[in-house]
C-alpha cells in the first residue's frame, strides 16, 4: 500500500509517469500481482479439470457415442437382410421396405475378365 500512496505522491509533484511509476517500485509490485494472478489460474484450472462437472462431461459424450453406434448397427443389420432377399432369388422377388414394396434380384450378364 505504501508503494501506491508513493507512486500517488510523486504524481502531485508532476513527475512524469512513467518516471513515478519506477520511482515508487510498482513494477516489483505489478510482478508480484501478475505472479499471484498466475497461481490462481492454475490453481482454478486444475480444481476444474478434476472436478466431477468436468469429468462427467465425457461420459455423455460416451454414451451418446455408443447410441449412434448402436442405431447404425441396426440401420446395417435391417440394410443385410433387405440385401439377402434381393440377392436370394433371381426372379425378382418382392421385398417390402418400410411401407413399400420393391421387386428385386440379380441377373447374371457375363464374365469380367
Amino acid at each position: 500500500m505504501s508503494r501506491i500512496i508513493h507512486f500517488i505522491g510523486l504524481y502531485r509533484k508532476r513527475l512524469p509517469l512513467h518516471r513515478c511509476w519506477q520511482i515508487s517500485g510498482m513494477p516489483y509490485l505489478a510482478k508480484k500481482a501478475a505472479d499471484i494472478a498466475a497461481f490462481v489460474v492454475l490453481v482454478g484450472g486444475f480444481l476444474y479439470l478434476t472436478s466431477e462437472h468436468a469429468n462427467s462431461n465425457g461420459v455423455a459424450a460416451s454414451n451418446q457415442s455408443a447410441a449412434t453406434i448402436q442405431q447404425q448397427a441396426e440401420v446395417i443389420a435391417g440394410m443385410s437382410k433387405i440385401l439377402d432377399a434381393c440377392l436370394s432369388d433371381s426372379t425378382g422377388k418382392p421385398v417390402k421396405i418400410g411401407d413399400e414394396w420393391f421387386l428385386c434380384g440379380i441377373q447374371p450378364i457375363g464374365r469380367y475378365r
